[in-house]
């Protein structure tokens, strides 16, 4: 039924969904999502959660796997980063080009090849600096390793078998290219008794000069640029994410215990930066998303949202779900002690008020509601104590007696859904001393609770062009379609029943 639900509300031109799991249900979950999204482009993505493993029988479980089902043109944009290359290469390449080396190798790579690409470059070793080079060294000349050229060690093409090699360039553009600081000087190697040197490509230098590559900086001592890509790279995003901070340990035990200064609020919640990921991967180009989290734990999916658009000043929204269930154990203490769900002693132990919704409200503030600023930092620097530039709600579903919310009462409970449904857009207002009809001042919803006062409400419309969402509070689907048709703007239009009570009761059957 979960399935079937999310199918309904995503969008099918390009709605996302993902599913994690454990290696007990991955091949059922597998099996359903096939059945329930026949037409989605599905693939699975193994993470690696916990590395230290926990052994459960023969091998040492490290993952966890996410079903992605892609609906229409969804799709996953990589950055930098593929999510499974080695971090020490992946940090080397994220945003700064790779350097070529300046010692020849493959085909014609020996001295004898191209004798005019035998030469010293010239290196001022206090420095760690690349600063000219001498003249080619004829053929049947020794090259004089100890001996040094107006004060300058001389470096010479050495080949990893110690044998004599040559350069990539000649003296001519290597000394063009000191003088730009597009030289760099590597580690010296003893067993060659030569130093590795590197250098910006031809097509390097191209991507300078188009603009592509930037100089960040230069280092005067060392004679050398930082040349960085002005945007990131794209990286296709692997299938098999391996990255320290999915780590669920330290980045959702243990934050979750810099957040709340205490342990063992919530078993097993997921790495913030794993979530994060995902996220990124399926909303980086669409910065104004909605996430919704129908089987929200502690609230990590709202975290990571919120440091997403802090990082690229996205403005995606996040609506997370969750039954605020209780322990069996702390069930049977409380029922012992007379309490039962529905009993605000009893609900305050569930996972909702006892651990999601304060999350969110203290790495939204910054803080805990004693005023603790949050300790630590996010891994861009950011301090927890910042919090968020978020706006947070928490709405709680109620039953009520059909009795009073029959013909009319009760508006008011149900106001917040309509929020909801037309965006959560602008502040939220209640509706205290309503009328014939309800128009928000800061939200683009409007209702029609009297159908007497259709005249005047459709007045009303045509002053609030920015409205976009019309409730016509109506028992005859008849007037319905005629107070839709003559409305101002041509806005959407939804029917309410009069006792608003059988909107929810006819909907869920249509849906289930």
């Amino acid at each position: 039924k979960r399935l079937a639900l999310a199918r309904r509300l995503l969008r099918p031109d390009v709605g996302a969904l993902v599913v994690t799991v454990d290696e007990h249900e991955v091949h059922h979950l597998g099996v359903l999502l096939e059945e329930v999204f026949p037409d989605a482009y599905r693939q699975m993505v193994t993470i690696v959660v916990n590395p230290k493993g926990v052994t459960q029988g023969r091998f040492s479980r490290v993952e966890e796997y996410a079903h992605f089902c892609f609906l229409g043109q969804a799709a996953v944009v990589g950055r930098g980063d593929d999510l499974l290359t080695p971090e020490s290469d992946e940090e080397s390449e994220s945003d700064a080009p790779r350097w070529k080396g300046l010692l020849r190798s493959g085909e014609g790579a020996r001295r004898e090849d191209r004798r005019d690409m035998f030469y010293p470059v010239l290196v001022d070793e206090n420095r760690k600096a690349v600063v000219g080079a001498g003249e080619p060294l004829p053929l049947g000349r020794e090259p004089d390793f100890d001996t040094k050229i107006n004060g300058l060690t001389p470096v010479w093409p050495v080949r990893s078998d110690g044998s004599l090699g040559r350069w990539g360039v000649g003296p001519e553009a290597l000394r063009g290219l000191a003088s730009r600081g597009y030289v760099s000087l590597g580690r010296y190697d003893p067993f060659r008794n030569t130093w590795g040197i590197s250098y910006l490509s031809k097509k390097l230098q191209n991507q300078v000069a188009a603009g592509v590559l930037e100089v960040a900086s230069y280092d005067e001592t060392r004679n050398v640029v930082d040349v960085r890509y002005t945007q990131t790279p794209e990286r296709q995003v692997k299938t098999v994410w391996h990255r320290t901070t999915h780590d669920a340990g330290a980045y959702g035990s243990d934050l979750l215990k810099a957040v709340f200064g205490q342990t063992g609020l919530f078993s097993f919640p997921k790495s913030l930066h794993a979530v994060k990921d995902t996220l990124a991967a399926l909303s980086r180009e669409r910065r104004e998303a909605l996430i919704l989290d129908f089987f929200a734990g502690s609230g990590t999916t709202y975290h990571a949202t919120a440091l997403l658009n802090a990082e690229d000043g996205g403005s995606r929204r996040c609506i997370l779900v969750t039954n605020n269930e209780v322990s069996d154990k702390l069930v049977k203490d409380l029922n012992a002690e007379g309490l039962f769900p529905g009993d605000a002693k009893f609900e305050k132990h569930g996972i909702c008020e006892s651990v999601t919704w304060p999350r969110c409200k203290y790495v939204t503030q910054g803080q805990r509601d004693d005023g603790t600023p949050l300790p630590g930092t996010y891994l861009d620097g950011r301090e927890m104590k910042q919090g968020f530039e978020e706006n947070l709600e928490y709405f709680r579903l109620d039953f009520l007696d059909p009795h009073e919310v029959a013909y009319g009462e009760r508006f008011e409970a149900i106001l917040p859904i309509l929020w909801l449904m037309a965006g959560a857009e602008g502040e939220r207002e209640t509706a205290r001393g309503y009328g014939k009809s309800f128009l928000p001042r800061n939200s683009p919803y409007a209702v029609l609770l009297k159908e007497a006062a259709f005249a005047e409400f459709r007045g009303a419309l045509a002053k609030r062009p920015d409205i976009k969402l019309v409730f016509l509070v109506t028992d005859s689907e008849e007037a319905f379609r005629e107070m839709s048709a003559d409305l101002p703007g041509q806005p959407e239009t939804r029917m309410l029943y009069k006792s608003y009570l059988d909107n929810f009761r006819i909907n869920t059957e249509k849906n289930l």
